[in-house]
């Protein structure tokens, strides 16, 4: 039964100077608030009872003397309820005294109610160099704490629950603070002794609603080349476990960063902000329809295998929203997948490879700059021909393809001579020829070309060329010559009309086939004769480049 804590409820209040009159206000019945004046040692455990506020500007700590100190709990809530505020309770774990002979905590919690709130430091309970069951901020083996403020920090334990240790039939609620700076160190192989929860280790039930918990670290106990422990440097998780809120993250520990999953019941029902879960072999997180989170949440199971089932209770856009694999899972092998509202490992399989092409057949291949060529080498010229596909720009020919003449471009790597997209796109490229300097822009320059002129049907559309290319109009067909000298005017930059043929040094064309197979149509019905279409891409092919 929860005890409600309100501003309205008027408390008694008395000022304490030293152990003893402490120990009369804390053992007596009735509500009080009591206002430590001085630093306080306690040399026995004290038991509280009824409804006491503990406050002031003094210090609570453990006892030590230069041969001796106290090793016990320094208070313990059998009923009613205690409420810390602005107090500071000391372990004093620093002093030498203490090791090996600490075998309690500052609080325990057998019953009632324990409200942890603003300016409250749980601090320096330390047990690290005994197997013993001691150390630690806080154990709740029944009842409640509530922890809505204040700090706990730089406690030490070997048994699990450096910040808080939760019994099963107990009960935390932490809805603000801090839990920072705690350390769980493992001693043995056994369970209990390996090192569980750096801040937090829950066996009965505890929900996060607020606060952080951060900065704890968990080692385990390693022997014989075998690993132990090591679980859950935030939080270790083996009762139930309720997600609502806070921060959990920039823990540290072998298995589970953050939060460590052993056995009992994980949920997430609300908005919260963790780094890690380590999930035990069978264990799975349950999310509720309300949960969110800020970042990714690493999963990390505890082994890896096809089907090992992560998160129930997710969708989709869900898992990919809020969930992400662990350092254990590798991507290049594994994916996490989504199978009725499961998140769970799949093997990824590799997408089959695209079969290349063993051999070219006639026709056009290769990148820009791939000229008409076949299986076998291609003779000297501007050919990117052979027995395999030229490179981008022209060639002389041979069993290879030739390397750049102009900047490469991107250019589909295969076309054949009859794709069956009517509207596939074929590449031609024009070789830059060697021409004299321009005097001036209305200025005629004549030049030999090793190129017979275009024939009067080639008028095809083209590619407007980058504005660093020079191109010159051909708008006026001479006759059909092996050699000749042209006469040719040079243009002022400007996008290309669509019925002149415009010839441009180092550019590469593209047509459509539908466009070809239409210029095709058109000159049969000119000269009468009928045309391949072999026969008619080698008849464009030859007077664009050669």
């Amino acid at each position: 039964m929860f005890i409600p804590v309100t501003g309205s409820v008027t408390l008694a209040r008395v000022s304490v100077c030293n152990r003893d009159e402490l120990k009369a206000a804390l053992r007596e019945e009735g509500s009080e608030t009591i206002e430590l004046k001085y630093a306080i040692s306690v040399r026995e455990t004290i038991t509280v009872h009824g409804e006491k506020v503990l406050t002031g500007s003094g210090e609570l700590r453990r006892a030590v003397s230069s041969n001796s100190a106290f090793g016990g709990n320094l208070l313990r809530l059998a009923d009613g309820s205690l409420t810390l505020k602005n107090i500071t309770i000391n372990g004093r774990g620093d002093a030498g005294v203490l090791a090996g002979g600490l075998y309690g905590w500052l609080i325990e919690i057998d019953g009632g109610q324990l409200n942890i709130g603003e300016g409250v430091l749980l601090k320096n309970n330390r047990n690290t160099t005994r197997s013993s069951d001691g150390g630690g901020a806080v154990r709740v083996r029944g009842g409640a704490c509530v922890m809505t403020g204040g700090t706990i920090t730089q406690n030490a334990s070997v048994t699990g629950g450096a910040g808080v240790r939760v019994e099963a039939g107990g009960i935390f609620y932490m809805k603000g603070g801090v839990i920072s700076g705690n350390s769980c160190v493992g001693m043995g192989a056994i369970e209990g002794f390996d090192g569980r929860g750096g801040g937090v280790l829950n066996r009965g039930t505890m929900a996060v609603y607020g606060g952080e918990i951060s900065g704890n670290t968990v080692k385990g106990y390693s022997s014989g080349g075998n690993s132990y422990g090591g679980v859950g440097g935030g939080i270790a998780n083996a009762g139930d476990l309720l997600l609502n809120g806070g921060s959990i993250t920039g823990n540290r520990g072998v298995r589970g960063c953050d939060i460590g999953q052993i056995r009992g019941r994980i949920a997430g029902a609300g908005a919260v902000h963790i780094g890690e879960i380590w999930l035990k072999n069978g264990q799975i997180m349950h999310i509720g329809g309300g949960f969110s989170s800020p970042a990714k949440i690493r999963l990390q199971p505890e082994s890896v295998k096809a089907g090992v089932k992560l998160v129930s209770g997710v969708k989709r856009k869900t898992a990919v929203k809020w969930f992400s694999a662990g350092s254990n899972i590798s991507t290049k092998y594994w994916q996490l997948v989504v199978h009725d509202s499961v998140l769970q490992v799949e093997k990824r399989t590799s997408p089959t490879p695209t079969p290349v092409p063993t051999e070219i057949p006639d026709g056009y291949g290769g990148d820009s700059g791939a000229g008409y060529g076949g299986t076998n080498s291609g003779s000297t010229g501007y050919d990117g021909g052979g027995s395999n596909a030229g490179r981008t720009g022209y060639d002389n020919g041979g069993s290879n393809g030739g390397a750049a003449e102009s900047t490469p471009r991107v250019y589909p790597s295969y076309i054949p001579v009859r794709p069956p997209d009517p509207e596939a796109e074929i590449w031609f490229h024009t070789p830059a020829v060697s021409r004299m300097p321009e005097e001036s822009p209305a200025a005629t320059v004549s030049h030999d070309y090793d190129k017979p002129a275009l024939p009067f049907f080639l008028r095809l559309p083209m590619i407007t060329p980058a504005p660093t290319e020079k191109f010159y109009d051909n708008t006026v067909s001479p006759p059909a010559v092996t050699a000749s000298t042209v006469t040719v005017s040079p243009a002022p930059v400007v996008t290309p009309q669509p019925t002149p043929f415009r010839y441009v040094d180092g550019c590469s064309w593209h047509f459509s086939v539908t466009e070809i197979r239409s210029l095709k149509e058109s000159l049969e019905q000119t000269d009468g004769l009928e045309h391949s279409d072999d026969a008619f891409f080698e008849m464009i092919h030859g007077n664009i480049v050669k």
